[in-house]
């Protein structure tokens, strides 16, 4: 009966040997679990990284856009007032002629 006893004992210690294997892998794949979400967090704050790169790079191609839009404006802008700048100079040579040959009719009447 001692031999059974004995082999009892052994067979519940062999029990816990396992269940103490079984917590250790249990915790195991907890820390390889954390590791692996630590890999994808560092991942994504590289690919965010990148992102905001590429963000920031997009809104200074805007600003230059815009820039250059505002630009076009202001140039279209002074060629208007380049163009009435010139019919207004061909209206006053046109008033300074036409008032130079009221003078000349004057003078020959």
């Amino acid at each position: 009966m001692e031999l059974n006893e004995e082999l009892e004992d052994l067979k519940e210690e062999k029990e816990e040997i396992g269940g103490v294997r079984g917590f250790g892998d249990e915790i195991g794949g907890r820390i390889r679990g954390i590791g692996e979400r630590r890999r994808n967090w560092r991942e994504e704050d590289e690919e965010l990284k990148k992102l905001e790169e590429e963000l920031e790079k997009l809104k200074e191609e805007l600003e230059e856009e815009k820039l250059e839009m505002e630009l076009n404006k202001k140039f279209e802008e002074l060629k208007e007032e380049e163009e009435e700048l010139k019919e207004y100079k061909k209206e006053l040579k046109n008033e300074k002629l036409e008032m130079e040959l009221k003078k000349e009719l004057e003078e020959l009447n």
